[in-house]
């Protein structure tokens, strides 16, 4: 079933900051502040405008690089020195943009601009116009159009067992995965397939390709344009099968630690079948529903 898919750090949805918004400081206003920074202390030290971004951890450490992007309560930084790192969004005090990216709001429009951070506070620079926002509100921060490779990222697993001998056995596993981000969308590819053959004879064939395109508003609820399967299984008598949906999700709880969603789809489900009883079709087309529901949470941070 989709509804039973895999869920990784690519199907939660939306990036909310640990950090508490103070009180009243819940709508977007035009910053006041014609500089638009957040006062430091004397002795603190200042990222300088050398055309890198800049992010401080927590502990008080900067890092100088290249900000990929914020989303799903992490925040992806390409360090000058450590290369391409993933850190907890609740593991960052500030950050300082140097490039324009696509910022998403809760409840408001898009802005483009550059970006900084402190505390629960962001400000965005437009270049005509400063605006603040409590950090809860901010759902992505991703790179501008021409980064087009910035928005994608990907895992892959892969498992090769050969054998020769009394037994004759070549065996294969297969996970991966494709994800593209920006502000408003967000398209997820996962792949798992198997293969097993033994002394020539093949005990296992099976292959699942899941695609889901989701389209967010700002709020907590988001579109489901499409949500797709396709199954290969001769042994479980599928020679194809491809299912196509529709649907609408919504967002029960996204605080930085824990995310929780429930979705729904409807569509229609084909199927091709590897052999059939005498007069049987051997293809069939019926109508298909999704209840589903991804939990993710970090353990870590009880420990």
């Amino acid at each position: 079933m989709i509804g039973q898919q895999v869920s990784g750090a690519v199907l939660g949805l939306a990036l909310s900051m640990a950090a508490a918004s103070p009180a009243g400081a819940d709508e977007v206003t035009v910053a006041s502040d014609p500089a638009g920074a957040v006062p430091l202390s004397p002795t603190e030290f200042i990222p300088p405008d050398d055309g890198y971004d800049w992010l401080r951890l927590v502990s008080g450490e900067w890092l100088k690089g290249e900000l990929i992007g914020l989303f799903d309560g992490e925040v992806e930084f390409d360090s000058e020195i450590l290369d391409k790192l993933v850190i907890d969004a609740e593991d960052i005090r500030d950050v300082r943009s140097s490039r324009r990216f696509g910022i998403s709001v809760r409840g408001e429009e898009m802005l483009i601009g550059t970006v900084s951070m402190h505390g629960d506070r962001v400000i965005v620079d437009t270049g005509s116009q400063r605006y603040q926002l409590p950090r809860q509100d901010l759902v992505a921060v991703t790179a501008s159009a021409e980064r087009e490779r910035d928005r994608w990222s990907g895992d892959i697993n892969l498992g090769v067992n050969l054998r020769q001998g009394n037994v004759d056995r070549v065996e294969y596993n297969m996970v991966a995965g494709l994800d593209r981000r920006t502000p408003n969308h967000r398209l997820r590819i996962d792949y798992i397939g198997s293969y097993n053959k033994t002394d020539d004879i093949e005990t296992a064939n099976d292959h699942r390709l899941n695609f889901v395109l989701d389209r967010f508003s700002g709020s907590r609820l988001f579109w489901r344009p499409i949500l797709g399967q396709y199954l290969r299984d001769p042994f479980q008598n599928i020679e194809h099968q491809v299912t196509l949906e529709t649907g609408l999700g919504y967002e029960l709880v996204d605080n930085g630690r824990t995310e929780w969603e429930i979705y729904s789809g409807v569509g229609a489900n084909r199927v091709r079948r590897v052999s059939v009883e005498a007069g049987q079709p051997l293809r069939s087309t019926s109508p298909a529903f999704t209840l589903g529901t991804d939990f993710e949470t970090e353990l870590t941070s009880w420990m």
